[in-house]
């Protein structure tokens, strides 16, 4: 696939204004290596870079369904990679189209600091080069643009604005991912569980004004990297020479939580906090691996922890219900998922919990409320699923006629295959269906069939 095989859009269509999200990825110190190594030691440099760049966005969208791929366009030239998703102006659009520019920068992120190149300077002893990476979203006209050769083009002064963003990077104190305030806005809400650095305005040459930008400061614990064992070595040895890198050590760190050596883990997080103390995405990736362990007492303290700086940390909010769970502590437990949602609405998990929660209180109209609610939040088809079954549950024990509305819900979704499966644990819910009519009880254990995953075939 190519920038030329998959354009915005046909060629014969009018232009249009759309909602874009834009990325543009450079080597921080490009211009000094260029000035420093051979001609066809820096072809070879940039050859690999450019190699890493495609490789990376061609993967991420050839995982989007083929409608979502037409949204997108990319090109790269020298150190330059530029990625744009353009589409209607809608919350959902834009917060998918920022969580594939994550995925995109903290894979090519990886990838380069895996390059040959930088494998050299860290056998050396050496910092790995970082790349500056700018996102921004911003309204473009799409259409036949002459100079571009291509049928559907962007352009547009939000692209220019991106690049002043990149630019600022090179003054980036973790990940040198910069944001504009929109992408910061849409991205708290991200899949990916990204935080950010406090807001920072800063003077924008060639704009002549003050901007808004935020710098990602972390992951949540769990994202997926793939890294290899061979790979993993590597970067540890960058992250032995630099221990106070704190994006290095969350890497780390999350490596170890994949492999399940939880403290590991937390030692790794532990040394890379005293660097800063107060950084949250480490607090916060403690607590989740105390929560492995099955130390929950220690798990909330470091949610509390999370919470003094960022009292908006929907993650730690949930965590904390699971602790009130574990506990018994059920009034507890709901507020804490009350939380959740109100930081971040689009946390399904959280969503789902308090669901279930409320129907075990007894509270079945409120339960109806906040399953009626999913709809509007970012969730996926099988999170939606869950939560019309469980409002189709609160329905029927609260004898409200709006069960049947969230069955006919569950039922639209369910005429379809669903995307994911959620995990859920239904005994709870087959519990409570005793107090239910006999067939009622019937169609509520096919609705639970359903929705249970089920096992992989074995060979």
């Amino acid at each position: 696939m190519s920038e030329h095989e998959d354009g915005i859009a046909a060629r014969d269509e009018a232009p249009e204004i759309q909602m874009a999200t834009i990325m543009f990825v450079d080597i921080c110190n490009s211009s000094e290596i260029s000035n420093i190594l051979s001609l066809e030691a820096y072809d070879a440099f940039i050859s690999e870079y450019q190699m890493i760049a495609r490789q990376v966005i061609e993967r991420a969208l050839d995982d989007l369904p083929a409608k979502a791929r037409t949204e997108c366009e990319f090109s790269i030239r020298g150190d330059e990679a530029f990625f744009i998703a353009c589409g209607p102006n809608d919350d959902a659009s834009i917060e998918r189209h920022i969580d594939i520019a994550l995925h995109i920068a903290f894979n090519i992120k990886r990838r380069w600091m895996l390059s040959s190149f930088n494998r050299t300077r860290i056998a050396q002893g050496k910092h790995n080069e970082e790349l500056g990476i700018g996102i921004h979203i911003g309204e473009v006209v799409v259409g036949f643009h002459p100079g571009r050769g291509l049928p559907r083009t962007a352009e547009g002064w939000a692209i220019n604005l991106t690049k002043k963003i990149e630019g600022l990077s090179r003054q980036g104190m973790y990940s040198h991912i910069m944001v504009s305030e929109g992408v910061y806005r849409h991205a708290r809400q991200s899949t990916l569980g990204v935080c950010f650095t406090d807001r920072n305005t800063t003077w924008v040459e060639g704009i002549r004004r003050n901007l808004p930008i935020y710098e990602v400061k972390g992951f949540k614990q769990g994202y997926d990297f793939e890294i290899t064992d061979e790979e993993f070595d590597v970067i540890y040895r960058a992250y032995l020479n630099n221990p106070y890198d704190l994006w290095m050590g969350l890497m780390v760190g999350n490596y170890f939580y994949h492999q399940g050596r939880y403290h590991k883990a937390i030692e790794t997080l532990r040394d890379t906090l005293e660097a800063e103390p107060a950084y949250v995405p480490g607090l916060y990736n403690i607590a989740i691996c105390y929560y492995q362990v099955g130390d929950f007492k220690r798990a909330a303290e470091y949610c509390h922890a999370v919470l003094r700086y960022d009292k908006d940390h929907a993650e730690a909010y949930y965590l904390l219900g699971l602790y009130h769970l574990q506990h018994g502590q059920l009034a507890e437990e709901i507020e804490n998922y009350q939380h959740a949602l109100l930081c971040n609405p689009s946390l399904a998990i959280a969503r789902i919990n308090l669901i279930e929660s409320l129907i075990q209180h007894g509270e079945y109209r409120q339960a109806l409320r906040f399953a009626d609610d999913a709809d509007a939040a970012n969730c996926d088809d099988g999170e939606l699923a869950v939560c019309a079954f469980l409002g189709y549950l609160a329905g029927l024990l609260a004898h409200d006629n709006h069960a049947e509305a969230c069955r006919e819900r569950l039922e639209a979704l369910l005429a379809v295959p669903l995307s994911r499966m959620i995990p859920f644990d239904f005994s709870d819910c087959q519990a409570l269906m005793t107090q239910l009519p006999d067939e009622t009880q019937v169609t509520v254990r096919r609705y639970i069939d359903c929705l249970t995953p089920q096992p992989a075939p074995t060979t």
